[in-house]
């Protein structure tokens, strides 16, 4: 539950940001890694955050901000903080193999709301109970069914949840710990540490009551080529690339290590359809690294292991 939690923190909460009003994605990351792309790819979106509203969804891999790689989550915590609420920036991502962009308005920070609770099982299902204003939310089946809460004198009153509109008016907060359990259970799922629950963090963002952002449609930018290999690969150290491509305009070789360092650039002038280039990477460390093909504003990507 705690590397759930901290996994949620780490786009949430940027506050060690070199822009004045830090912009949020509203996002929950990790690392990803395969023989055909690096990045991070999402686990979760917040209902209003900035990341959903623009379109894009869990399980995609982030692999650049405005044309940065992004390597590893901490790329992408990096390149965000230099960006204020309402800035836009352009995601590169990886949705089913395919390579697109999209660009995004960076939206506000969550409110973090907290609870103190605690589930029980009996004979009737689970029982969620909040201690901050000692209410019961019994849940069966995977389904909320009723809401209890008892006051100071010890008296007790309940709702059913079949009616949530008048619950709601009755039972103040009831939608945020409707979603806290929701949320629990779905880390949960994911990764159950046996430990018991205690307390547990919100995040909600409240949804503008301006006007609704247009939600954009991710434009591909996968540049296709007739031919890009790099041989040998695993390496030594000294690697050939050879690509051919149609597509117009001055192509750009870049090599990147897993921290998302430029190891180095090729800018091919005059560009005439074929290319080949010999890099020496002999001095570099062992390691997973990163050759980006790019032309205009599309691009591709190769992993190369040094050895």
């Amino acid at each position: 539950m705690k590397k759930l939690l901290l996994s949620t923190l780490l786009l949430t909460f940027l506050s060690v940001s070199f822009a004045k009003n830090t912009g949020f994605l509203g996002v929950t990351i990790s690392d990803y890694t395969s023989n055909e792309t690096n990045g991070v790819q999402i686990t979760d979106l917040f209902e209003n955050g900035a990341a959903k509203k623009f379109g894009l969804k869990e399980n995609d891999i982030i692999t650049a901000v405005n044309s940065v790689a992004v390597l590893k989550k901490t790329d992408l915590v990096t390149q965000v903080a230099n960006y204020d609420l309402g800035n836009e920036i352009t995601l590169s991502y990886v949705r089913s193999g395919v390579t697109n962009s999209i660009k995004v308005t960076l939206g506000k920070k969550p409110e973090a709301i907290k609870f103190k609770l605690e589930r029980i099982v009996k004979a009737d299902g689970e029982h969620w109970i909040f201690a901050d204003d000692r209410t019961d939310i019994l849940v069966k089946d995977k389904s909320p069914i009723s809401i209890a809460k008892t006051d100071e004198t010890g008296k007790t009153t309940v709702a059913t949840l079949s009616n949530l509109p008048s619950a709601k008016q009755l039972y103040f907060g009831l939608e945020d710990k409707l979603q806290a359990i929701k949320n629990i259970k779905k880390e949960r799922e994911k990764c159950d540490c046996g430990c018991p629950i205690k307390e547990y963090t919100l995040y909600k963002i409240t949804p503008d009551v301006a006007a609704p952002i247009e939600i954009k449609t991710p434009i591909s930018t996968e540049l296709i080529v007739e031919k890009f290999t790099i041989a040998p690969n695993p390496s030594n150290g000294k690697i050939t690339v050879d690509f051919a491509s149609n597509e117009k305009g001055t192509p750009m070789l870049t090599v990147f290590d897993i921290s998302g360092r430029i190891v180095q650039t090729e800018i091919i002038q005059n560009f005439t359809g074929e290319f080949s280039k010999q890099f020496n990477l002999e001095n570099e460390p062992k390691g997973a690294y990163l050759i980006q093909l790019k032309i205009g504003d599309k691009q591709t990507n190769k992993k190369i292991i040094l050895q």
